[in-house]
């Protein structure tokens, strides 16, 4: 890849064409993110958002103490079904939080009977993460990651991403520092958990319960952002 061509591109496009260029196959390990940063000429951070943004889409995958991969998902499946990737929605935060609340209740009520050992292992996974003491950035990275992962245990691709496009909706023209919040953040301890509550439940299999208690915690954080008396 040339230095001309690095200096048109975005970080997240460099690495798509990196990807793209080498050929990674499904369920593909990617090299470490330090070799990575280093053969893209990218900065450790900026390498990180690229990641967690094709993350959100699919693209790929990252199991805790052992790296990054490639989805298995076709390349069809990885994007926004409205928009290209990187495009966003223009919206508020109340439309964000009510497609939600429309929305991911019946996303839990789905990954509660259809996920499989490794979707419940991977979404235990990104929770046992988050009980960590992360900076708050990293910490709200995780927070969108395991509703991606129950996304993704749900199996239903048009939910997966019509979830994908409410995540990439909310950013800071979007959403604002509403999640910077010191009322969002002193939620921390509870949102860990209330997704505690929500992934006990897709693992028992409970799928009532884990869409109540999915709409409970969608209800708690609009109060959070919104205040007390947020119509809901």
């Amino acid at each position: 890849m040339s230095e001309a061509s690095e200096t048109r591109q975005t970080p997240i496009q460099i690495l798509r064409n990196y990807l793209r260029e080498r050929g990674f196959g499904p369920n593909a390990q990617l090299p470490p993110e330090r070799q990575l940063a280093g053969d893209l000429n990218l900065s450790r951070s900026r390498l990180r958002t690229s990641l967690a943004k094709l993350e959100r889409e699919g693209v790929i995958w990252r199991h805790v103490g052992q790296g990054t991969f490639m989805s298995a998902l076709p390349e069809l499946q990885r994007t926004s079904p409205f928009e290209e990737p990187g495009a966003v929605l223009e919206t508020n935060p109340s439309e964000i939080l009510e497609a939600r609340l429309a929305l991911e209740p019946q996303i839990a009520f789905l990954a509660a009977q259809r996920a499989t050992g490794s979707d419940v292992e991977r979404i235990g996974e990104i929770l046992a993460k988050s009980t960590e003491k992360e900076p708050w950035e990293e910490w709200r990275a995780l927070d969108k990651a395991f509703h991606l992962a129950i996304g993704e245990a749900s199996r239903n691709q048009l939910l997966l991403k019509l979830l994908i496009t409410i995540q990439d909706s909310q950013t800071q023209r979007n959403w604002g520092r509403l999640s910077d919040l010191p009322s969002a953040m002193a939620r921390r301890a509870h949102i860990t958990d209330e997704h505690d509550a929500i992934f006990r439940a897709i693992q028992s299999r409970e799928a009532q319960e884990a869409a109540v208690l999915m709409r409970r915690h969608l209800e708690e954080v609009r109060k959070a952002l919104l205040g007390p008396f947020a119509p809901i």
